[in-house]
């Protein structure tokens, strides 16, 4: 079975990376290789350094909540998390479950530093935009948008009682893997709770501040270089 799964697997990695090919060939992508052959090895680094500053945020949110992880087995686990931040809201990091177990840490705390880090980037990110967003009303929209979200994980961790209300329901109607799905995002947005410390916040944001800023300026530099 496992086998099955793997070759499965590589053959739709096999049929994306030719896909990609095709695609990038065709609009010229590959011609700017050249340019960035020097550039390569300083960019492999500042994306290297974000993903380290990444997971000393996640592993400080783990050991707040209780949960010691050796750190080169842990950043393992968190790089390949990483590798499914394609998927929306990059919710494919929640892969870590799996590895997670191993440590006896459980689905809802990974789930809860999940929620906890989207909604600090969503932060430092805006913030990092209003420096340099001239069109004010842009700005207002994506001000609006970043603290509706913000807004509403911090109300449904303090309040649950709305998704509690749903997941009875959902009991009732026998949709019980739905409920169970529901009672999962549940816990894990009350897990949050855990986080809302002026320490945690600061040390969370004050990362998440040094990673994105990292790769702001490794994309300055990659646009510089290309001239």
């Amino acid at each position: 079975m496992t086998g099955r799964i793997t070759l499965g697997l590589g053959i739709i990695t096999a049929l994306y990376v030719l896909a990609l090919w095709w695609v990038d060939s065709r609009n010229q992508v590959f011609d700017g290789f050249v340019l960035l052959s020097s550039a390569l090895p300083l960019m492999l680094l500042a994306a290297f350094l974000s993903f380290v500053v990444r997971f000393a945020r996640w592993r400080w949110l783990l050991l707040r909540a209780g949960n010691r992880l050796p750190v080169m087995r842990g950043l393992l686990v968190y790089l390949a998390g990483l590798a499914f931040t394609a998927t929306p809201g990059k919710v494919g990091e929640l892969v870590r479950i799996r590895y997670c177990a191993l440590w006896s840490i459980p689905p809802w705390k990974v789930i809860a530093a999940y929620v906890f880090e989207r909604a600090l980037d969503l932060l430092v990110v805006l913030a990092l935009a209003s420096l340099v967003i001239k069109r004010q009303d842009l700005l207002i929209s994506v001000a609006c948008f970043a603290l509706f979200a913000v807004g509403l994980v911090v109300l449904l961790a303090l309040y649950p009682n709305g998704l509690e209300w749903c997941i009875r329901t959902l009991t009732s109607w026998r949709a019980t893997r739905l409920a169970r799905l529901l009672q999962t995002l549940r816990d894990g947005l009350v897990g949050c709770r855990i986080w809302f410390h002026p320490l945690d916040l600061l040390v969370g944001a004050a990362l998440g501040l040094a990673a994105w800023l990292i790769t702001s300026l490794a994309f300055v530099y990659l646009v510089r270089h290309l001239g």
